[in-house]
């Protein structure tokens, strides 16, 4: 693991959290509200995106923790008792173990680990047991009651003393007896009843134990109507296992028992297909996406950032700051004019509409542009606006042409200059910080819904608040904010996707990281370097058929390097049932991209430039 991985990985990884600490740091989202609703739930997004937190806050230990101030009605409202089961990441390589070493007993092989899956489940259940006696403060005679009955209807090996911790250290010994009836290739031992059981049927018998214990001793615990299993990262778990519970038990035979689900994006919506649920059965369950995705989504996430970044700043200062002063607004004048230019843009008019007017600060880019960059010189000849005197004739046209165009002249000012050799020729310009990347909200949507990201990007700002003598708050200045979340974009983000462990692409040449990284210079040499276009590419699609490319697009979504658009955008060119995917905004510091949604462009065209593609049917 890099320095940037490991810094990154220590900032916020939920799995190797303790509840207390994740109920310590929680902060209420929109998404946790939806969660804690009396439902199947799924919970998909890219790894860091939350997913896990989100689980183990429904455990009873994190909730008993949390002490918020919207805790209280909050807890008392949720209509289930969690039990938090993390995926085993060694199932997969064990069972394909089992497999190779038993292979004309595949039969024994599936009993045996379903086993192993069945004992993690119930140990889990334990643990929620132990957790609910604990902070109830039940009797001992509780736990022995509730012990003597797991130990008779779970048909576990005798002796076995009756506390829940010297059951789990039986089950723990059940897999080890597990693996080496596979290692031996005991073929002829006969296997416990949890080998040939159902872990539903097995966790109904715990909960009706409980519940008849909870009843004798007058309710010492107030259980809810219903428990939930929180399955967490489902996409590591055997598919037989993730076909059970997709497509059977989301469809509930024990009307006890709800499903609190966790995955990657791309593996619900395949087993949907799979089983060909029909409507009625979709609407069985609610599907969470964790990242931003549309426009609401953006405004839930900053919400949830700002919150966050405050909450973390008071506790640090002990007192109020207020992230409007500490960072600023975005503004893409305000980083020029903070650039190292020997122009004095912070003189030149800049306010509401004087931006284009006559000495106005786009008024001079603008012309500045022309005088190097030919092929802006033409565009501005074709849209009848005089290059030496780029005014708007009126406002309609400022919006219409001057403001849609802004981002892409700036940018391409910013990053190139006028070349020594000949007239009106540019060449790309060399740059220490991109002035672009600043601002409140551009910090957070970096972050792209991802928690452990936005940690890991406060704690960097954090230590750069300052105040003057008399403790007046001072601004980070753009060129540190820049820097910091240029470091952020290009030493984690991207080597997080650079060190995935699933980074190679089947049928392709390339890593995961580059084609990532393809596909980000691709964006920066359309809209900078090549011919002025004042409707550049950003986005990128893949036809439906491609399934060499369906590969890259499922493993870029679980890394977190590419993400699913699904609000209203450009789709010049594009079939309406095709799916269109964009960069993470957290690599578009490192790409020198402006975060606005432009036209998409087929990745074939990206990748392999030199092929002829046949295009698509015109969208309405």
């Amino acid at each position: 693991m890099t320095i940037g991985e490991e810094k990154y990985s220590k900032a916020f990884n939920a799995r190797y959290m303790s509840y207390r600490d994740i109920a310590k740091s929680f902060i209420v989202s929109e998404h946790f509200n939806v969660i804690v609703r009396n439902e199947h739930t799924i919970l998909t997004g890219a790894r860091g995106c939350g997913k896990t937190t989100l689980l183990k806050m429904l455990h009873p230990r994190a909730l008993h923790e949390w002490d918020s101030p919207d805790a209280q009605y909050i807890k008392s409202s949720i209509p289930f008792i969690g039990i938090y089961i993390p995926a085993d990441r060694q199932w997969k390589s064990q069972l394909d173990t089992f497999k190779n070493n038993l292979l004309d007993y595949s039969e024994i092989v599936e009993n045996v680990f379903r086993g192993v899956v069945n004992v993690n489940i119930l140990i889990s259940t334990c643990d929620t047991f132990s957790t609910l006696i604990d902070i109830n403060q039940c009797k001992n005679s509780f736990e022995v009651d509730l012990c003597l009955k797991l130990i008779e209807y779970w048909k576990l090996p005798l002796p076995l003393p009756p506390n829940l911790d010297d059951i789990v250290i039986k089950l723990r010994a059940m897999v080890n007896q597990f693996n080496n009836i596979v290692e031996r290739k005991k073929v002829d031992v006969e296997l416990p009843d949890i080998c040939y059981s159902d872990f539903v049927d097995l966790v109904s018998i715990a909960i009706d134990c409980f519940e008849g214990v909870n009843r004798k001793y007058s309710k010492p615990v107030n259980v809810e109507e219903k428990w939930a299993l929180c399955f967490d990262e489902l996409e590591i778990t055997p598919e037989y296992l993730q076909k059970q519970i997709i497509s059977q038990n989301l469809r509930s035979r024990n009307q006890k028992i709800i499903f609190k689900l966790t995955s990657t994006p791309g593996l619900i919506e395949l087993f949907e297909q799979a089983s060909k649920l029909n409507p009625s059965e979709l609407d069985d369950y609610t599907k969470l996406k964790l990242w931003v995705y549309d426009n609401r989504s953006q405004k839930n996430w900053r919400s949830f950032c700002e919150k966050y970044m405050t909450n973390r700043l008071n506790e640090k200062y002990k007192r109020d700051i207020d992230l409007n002063i500490l960072l600023g607004e975005h503004d893409y004048l305000e980083g020029l004019k903070s650039s190292d230019e020997t122009i004095e843009f912070s003189k030149l008019k800049s306010r509401g509409n004087t931006e284009f007017d006559d000495g106005g600060i786009m008024w001079h880019v603008m012309r500045l542009l022309q005088d190097f960059d030919k092929s802006f010189y033409d565009y501005l000849i074709r849209k009848n606006i005089d290059p030496l005197d780029p005014v708007p004739e009126d406002r309609k046209k400022a919006a219409s042409v001057h403001r849609k165009i802004k981002p892409i002249v700036l940018y391409r000012y910013y990053f190139t200059e006028k070349s020594s050799r000949k007239a009106k020729e540019k060449k790309l310009r060399s740059r220490n910080i991109n002035a672009f990347c600043h601002g409140k909200d551009y910090i957070f949507d970096i972050t792209d819904g991802n928690p452990r990201a936005l940690a890991n990007l406060v704690n960097d700002f954090i230590d750069q608040v300052q105040f003057t003598n008399s403790g007046v708050l001072r601004k980070i200045p753009i060129s540190k904010q820049a820097r910091i979340i240029e470091s952020f974009s290009k030493n984690y983000a991207f080597l997080r996707i650079r060190n995935y462990p699933t980074n190679e692409i089947v049928n392709n040449d390339l890593l995961l990281w580059q084609l990532i990284d393809k596909i980000g210079n691709y964006f920066f040499e359309k809209l900078v370097v090549d011919e002025f276009n004042a409707d550049p590419v950003i986005f990128f699609y893949v036809e439906n058929g491609d399934s060499k490319l369906r590969h890259f697009i499922d493993i870029a979504l679980e890394a977190g390097a590419i993400l699913k658009i699904e609000d209203e955008i450009p789709r010049k060119r594009v079939r309406r049932n095709i799916d269109i995917y964009r960069l993470s905004y957290s690599l578009y510091p490192m790409y020198r991209l402006p975060k606005i949604d432009y036209n998409p462009i087929d990745l074939k065209t990206i990748l392999y430039p030199n092929k002829e593609i046949t295009p698509n049917l015109f969208s309405n």
